[in-house]
């Protein structure tokens, strides 16, 4: 299974409309529809709120380990570690490009205060 189908199926599940994923992740119903027909490409992002939206694991959305042979713990294990690691990276760039919108309206209002002073 496709990662937009597993996207669809799990939306489903949930009882959630497109619409109302799309209004979650701040798009509209018809490019959140191109996510799920497989005709749009998703960022980490985007990939792991959908995760949240779902209440999923990012792992399990995106279907690692779903056939693996029993006894294979330590690589679910390691998918799980990756799965971490992943939201981790997810939410450093959150910050970073917060700290970037700190730093674009600090140099502004120095601009500003040179201006004024001219």
């Amino acid at each position: 299974m496709e990662l937009h189908e597993r996207i669809r199926k799990y939306r489903e599940l949930k009882g959630l409309t497109q619409e109302g994923m799309g209004i979650e992740l701040g798009i509209d119903s018809v490019n959140y529809g191109r996510i799920e027909r497989g005709k749009a490409k998703i960022t980490i992002d985007r990939l792991s709120r959908i995760a949240e939206i779902l209440e999923l694991e990012l792992d399990e959305l995106l279907g690692l380990g779903q056939d693996l042979p029993p006894g294979q713990d330590d690589l679910r294990k390691s998918l799980s570690n990756l799965n971490d690691k992943v939201e981790a990276v997810a939410n450093f760039q959150e910050y970073l490009f917060s700290q970037m919108k700190l730093v674009a309206n600090q140099l502004r209002e120095i601009g500003e205060i040179i201006r004024k002073q001219k």
